[in-house]
């Protein structure tokens, strides 16, 4: 199945793909990307029309990704292993256009998932617990970044001292660019012999491609131990998504009873919201005391609930709390960070209107970009002009946002004097939390 749900768990739309689906995307608002396992197929879900679209073309499972701006997929070439080491981009109808073959000296490379943007691909190099970035003019990489096969960073603990960047992470998944100061994985912790060295933990590093240095910014043990599947992505609030998948299930624990688990995960590392997707013993459906496995056999598919990856989108565009700043020269302003209603693998265009409350007149408009991966622009937030007859009068205002597949978020934001000032608003453009309205 793949299932829309919302925050209070309930199911809002389900469809069955001819076999499990797990490269799971938003292409927009409405519509679900998602690539089968087997000879399933690649499709396009409209999720609230139930309309499904077969495209003419096969992908992996493992990755499946849309780029608006190049009008190309980006995907693997299938792998009867399910240890991908091609990677390909194909046009709308199913043509093959750029590809990369990526191997180790003694093993597949096992890419599990691409991150596009602009000439560069960022590829997940399971195998080697490493991210590549890729020159895609010239197929030539530029730097690898993590694992002992080939790594040009060195890691920094969080007390300043070098560290072991092989013990950082081991076998991820989705190890995904964010922005050039940013990336994220899922650190499932096992190393060559299928042994976990830990619990299986969400991370987002910072790097400076420059100095070729990475440190943590955040990192959340899930005290599962993910042998496969995982994700992790930061959330227009500044909040971590992601899911684990463990590799034993023991019904009798309260907190370690279910086949799969989604959170979300403030920067602080408190837990914001969690769901758990209970199931039987595969092996002996009546028990529901014994610890077991997620496999009949060893390397067998797995058998029971399976998340691959979670998405979060909402139905519009949304913004974090408007703030009023200081007046200079007798002009107002109102300031907010934008984010578009789904992540996108690249930049894309909208506006921004600020309203008269009462009469709906618009009284600012501006031009925007949202950035693909929910994160705060680098260049500080939105500014509007407010008409000082509006301030002088107190009259209330209305913020709106639009983005390129016309939908819209409008929301009273009350008068300008009853903002509060941006000075005390958490407006800043790290990776720090930041109150987003989906009102």
């Amino acid at each position: 199945f793949i299932v829309v749900m919302n925050q209070e768990g309930e199911f809002v739309a389900v469809h069955t793909p001819p076999s499990r689906a797990e490269a799971v995307n938003m292409y927009s608002t409405d519509m679900v990307l998602f690539s089968c396992v087997g000879s399933g197929g690649v499709y396009l879900w409209n999720w609230k029309k139930d309309d499904v679209y077969s495209l003419p073309f096969d992908m992996d499972a493992h990755t499946v990704q849309y780029v608006p701006e190049e009008n190309l997929f980006y995907g693997l070439e299938k792998n009867a292993h399910h240890s991908p080491s091609r990677a390909l981009a194909v046009n709308t109808k199913g043509e093959e256009v750029w590809t990369y073959t990526h191997w180790w000296d003694d093993e597949s490379s096992h890419i599990n998932f691409i991150t596009v943007r602009g000439d560069y691909a960022y590829i997940s190099l399971r195998s080697g617990s490493s991210l590549l970035k890729l020159d895609k003019r010239t197929n030539e990489p530029i730097w690898y970044l993590g694992g002992d096969k080939t790594n040009d960073f060195t890691y920094i603990n969080p007390d300043g001292t070098k560290g072991d960047i092989v013990a950082a992470w081991n076998h991820q998944h989705k190890f995904q660019f964010l922005d050039e100061e940013h990336v994220s994985l899922f650190n499932n912790n096992i190393d060559s012999e299928h042994e976990f060295r830990g619990s299986s933990e969400m991370l987002v590093l910072e790097i400076n491609q420059e100095a070729l240095t990475v440190k943590d910014v955040f990192r959340y043990d899930t005290g599962d131990h993910t042998m496969i599947y995982g994700g992790t992505d930061v959330l227009p609030t500044g909040n971590i998504l992601g899911n684990s998948y463990p590799a034993v299930v023991q019904p009798s624990s309260e907190d370690r009873q279910y086949h799969v688990n989604l959170w979300e995960v403030t920067q602080a590392g408190e837990l914001a919201w969690r769901v758990g997707f209970k199931g039987k013993n595969p092996n002996f459906p009546d028990d529901d005391e014994t610890p077991h496995y997620h496999m009949l056999l060893d390397n067998e598919a797995p058998i029971g609930w399976v998340v691959y990856n979670v998405e979060r989108a909402y139905d519009a565009p949304v913004f974090s709390q408007p703030c009023r700043t200081e007046a200079t020269n007798n002009q107002h302003f109102v300031e907010f960070y934008h984010f578009n209603s789904v992540r996108t693998q690249s930049s894309q265009k909208g506006s921004a209107y600020l309203m008269h409350g009462t009469k709906d007149e618009i009284a600012a408009t501006k031009t925007l970009t949202f950035h693909p991966s929910w994160l705060p622009s680098a260049s500080g937030p939105t500014r509007l002009l407010v008409p000082h007859s509006i301030v002088r009068a107190g009259e209330p205002l209305k913020l709106s946002l639009s983005n390129e597949w016309g939908d819209v978020r409008v929301a009273e934001i009350g008068s300008y004097e009853s903002l509060p000032m941006c000075s005390v608003v958490a407006t800043t453009t790290d990776l720090r939390a930041i109150k987003a309205s989906s009102e």
